[in-house]
């Protein structure tokens, strides 16, 4: 199964762990498979988890796509192509644009 790791700040109850969440001392507080509650999330984040592994099953569609492509080029109108943020905002052009297979 496809896997995501992502801030613990972005975390959903029904996600479902991919891998262990683990404390800084390797101790697993929850295991692969764990699916998250709102309860979790804020216990994890009391731990100090902050980076979390998801199973990740979601396939974009192509109006996903375009959303997000619409919503970058609104956020990033005002910025200079040849500066950090435009860089930036092309790469993820190019990603969104050729998501992997």
């Amino acid at each position: 199964m496809p896997q995501k790791a992502l801030p613990l700040s972005m975390a959903q109850a029904g996600m479902v762990l991919a891998k262990p969440a683990c404390n800084d001392k390797g101790m697993v507080l929850c295991k692969e498979g764990t699916e998250l509650t709102e309860n979790l999330i804020e216990r994890l984040g009391r731990f100090g988890i902050d980076m979390i592994t998801i199973e990740d099953d979601h396939e974009v569609t192509p109006d996903e796509i375009a959303a997000r492509l619409g919503a970058l080029e609104r956020r990033f109108a005002q910025v200079a192509p040849e500066s950090y943020l435009g860089r930036l905002k092309g790469l993820l052009i190019e990603r969104w644009s050729n998501p992997p297979s």
